[in-house]
């Protein structure tokens, strides 16, 4: 059910958004990395970084992300089914 929502949500798009930000991070690797940083800086110094760590969203998020880089080959432009 939920991929046939997913499939809903990026037919107009063209391609899923997990092969978008594939090619994102191969084009822009480099401000990628150092928008996370940033990201993990303003977070760190806001907050402290203890209670950073204990955001269990943040944690979510981020094995949500690690899953666009494992699975199928990176191919450059692939579409979607």
């Amino acid at each position: 059910m939920l991929e046939k929502l997913y499939r809903l949500i990026w037919k107009p798009v063209g391609r899923p958004f997990t092969y978008i930000l594939r090619d994102s991070w191969v084009r822009y690797e480099i401000l990628w990395i150092l928008g996370l940083l940033m990201i993990g800086g303003f977070l760190g110094d806001k907050f402290g970084f203890l209670n950073v760590l204990k955001y269990e969203g943040l944690i979510f998020i981020g094995i949500v992300i690690g899953h666009v880089w494992w699975g199928a080959k990176h191919i450059l432009g692939q579409k979607g089914d």
